[in-house]
């Protein structure tokens, strides 16, 4: 057994956009309060059947987007301290590059590096979906 080779460029923009686009999303559903959902009321006054159970649908995506986020929470905790820094200051705390690296007393290019670094340990751990991009090997 062979292990595929990893496209390290390709992986580090897909956890890029993974935490620009979807962990966005899924912090924004995650803080959906379960107070907030309506209970369903029961009263006395005739009404069109339902099809379908819209809190259980938003119970259920709030449930999905807690546990992403946990996952999110558990991989950036396993990374190397600078890496893991880097990490929650520039996407958990939304600081622009500058600032992260001023926080970590590098250069820009150097936060870069490491930030880098710290998507493909970050693609290599998340086990919800599958951050890795593999290069395409010709067998001989």
């Amino acid at each position: 057994m062979s292990l595929k080779e990893i496209n390290e460029r390709a992986t580090e923009e897909r956890v890029r956009k993974f935490f620009k686009n979807d962990f966005k999303r899924w912090m924004l559903l995650s803080g959906t309060s379960l107070a907030d959902l309506q209970s369903p009321s029961i009263n006395d006054m005739p009404s069109s059947p339902s099809y379908g159970n819209s809190n259980e649908d938003k119970i259920t995506i709030n449930i999905d987007a807690k546990v992403v986020v946990a996952e999110v929470v558990r991989v950036i905790s396993s990374l190397e301290p600078q890496q893991k820094k880097t990490l929650t200051l520039h996407h958990l705390q939304g600081r622009d590059l500058t600032e992260v690296s001023e926080a970590i007393q590098r250069t820009n290019r150097q936060c870069h590096r490491i930030l880098n670094k710290a998507y493909l340990a970050f693609a290599y751990g998340y086990q919800i979906e599958s951050l890795l991009v593999y290069r395409d090997v010709a067998t001989v």
